[in-house]
């Protein structure tokens, strides 16, 4: 998996060459699309280990909802508002 995603960032860098930083700013590159897939990824495996008993359940509950609420909020910044407010 680490190698998958390795390979992945390597190829979004090779697109985007030779001004590669835009890889990683957008919001819509694919960096960016990785970085949530990997997240809510996350999210699931959390839940199926709660599920199946091999985590326990509150600890494993409290996992999987901050990681899928993890994943929504990269999505759409809901808390870069209260981080770095922009002041007109």
């Amino acid at each position: 998996m680490l190698t998958a995603t390795a390979m992945f960032v390597v190829a979004a860098v090779a697109a985007e060459w030779p001004w590669w930083e835009y890889a990683f700013l957008s919001d819509q590159s694919a960096v960016s699309w990785l970085s949530n897939a990997l997240l809510m990824a996350d999210a699931a495996v959390a839940l199926t280990l709660t599920l199946s008993r091999s985590m326990p359940t509150a600890w494993g509950a409290i996992l999987a909802a901050a990681l899928a609420t993890l994943s929504v909020d990269e999505q759409f910044r809901k808390t870069a508002s209260f981080v770095c407010p922009v002041t007109a």
